[in-house]
């Protein structure tokens, strides 16, 4: 998509991809050219809002992810800290079991 000057005069062409080859694709001088290349400036402009809108999406969804491990983090901590203060342990991180002695360790520590 550019201008190429030949001599004195300006001819707009547009590289276009057809069978893995690039291809260019004459458009003209003038009005024409002109026409093609703000019609080509015009389909640049809509695809490059359209990333930043799916940049924008992207970036939420990635701030709403980091929100909800930071909670589910906070969960966990609260309920380890819930099971533990109840009799509870988990021995080399299995399933959590109540301890042998475990009131009575926790109401009397040595």
């Amino acid at each position: 998509m550019a201008w190429q000057k030949r001599g004195k005069r300006a001819y707009y062409y547009h590289s276009v991809r057809q069978g893995g080859r690039v291809r260019r694709v004459y458009h003209g001088t003038g009005p024409t050219g002109q026409l093609a290349a703000a019609v080509d400036a015009l389909r640049r402009a809509e695809r490059q809002a359209e990333e930043a809108a799916r940049r924008a999406a992207k970036d939420q969804l990635d701030f709403a992810g980091k929100l909800t491990q930071d909670l589910s983090r906070g969960c966990e901590l609260l309920a380890a800290a819930t099971l533990l203060v109840g009799g509870y342990h988990r021995p080399s991180r299995h399933n959590w079991r109540i301890w042998r002695h475990g009131r009575r360790t926790l109401a009397n520590p040595i």
